[in-house]
């Protein structure tokens, strides 16, 4: 695990509930911040200063499970990737992912490798990304520094597009698998 890897976890409160989170007394000079926490096993609440605050609750904290006709008959398995674990019991089985959101991406891809079959069902095309670079490091890091947020403002819009499909479909051919997206531009 990452945490452990980098020896952070003693940093890492696990089972506590935030109760407060506040500008501390000379945060306009400081930049600080109180928080208020409560040990969800104890109840003890604990009162710290930090210089930053990150929320990081993920902004699809709850599920949504969509309802259409012929659900309530299906006889398989149904469930949401908020509950899904492992593949086991999906070993060998022919498994359908509607959504093409991070989590039904990663479902697809981990049960590609056990299930007899998998189908990944889309509302509309979508544009496949490696999370990591050929350099082999975070895609999301490369593409955000200050050189080329400022190179985006730089570049029209329809290029800056071309050159991203085509750098994608240099991976993979959108088109042969139907992802390609609704064009924007």
């Amino acid at each position: 695990m990452y945490a452990k890897r980098f020896d952070i976890e003693q940093y890492i409160s696990y089972n506590t509930e935030v109760l407060m989170v506040k500008k501390a007394e000379g945060f306009t000079r400081y930049g600080r911040w109180d928080i208020t926490t409560r040990d969800k096993s104890t109840g003890k609440e604990k009162h710290d200063t930090f210089d930053y605050v990150i929320v990081c609750t993920g902004h699809h904290a709850q599920k949504y499970m969509p309802t259409f006709p012929g659900i309530d008959s299906f006889q398989g398995k149904v469930l949401h990737s908020h509950e899904y674990r492992t593949p086991k019991g999906l070993e060998d089985q022919r498994v359908l992912v509607i959504g093409i959101g991070n989590s039904g991406g990663d479902v697809a891809v981990e049960l590609s490798r056990c299930s007899k079959q998998v189908f990944l069902s889309t509302r509309q095309g979508t544009w496949i990304f490696n999370r990591v670079s050929e350099i082999g490091l975070p895609l999301d890091m490369l593409l955000t520094t200050r050189f080329l947020m400022y190179l985006k403002d730089q570049v029209s819009f329809y290029l800056a597009n071309k050159l991203v499909k085509w750098r994608l479909n240099m991976r993979m051919d959108h088109k042969l698998y139907r992802y390609s997206a609704v064009d924007v531009c």
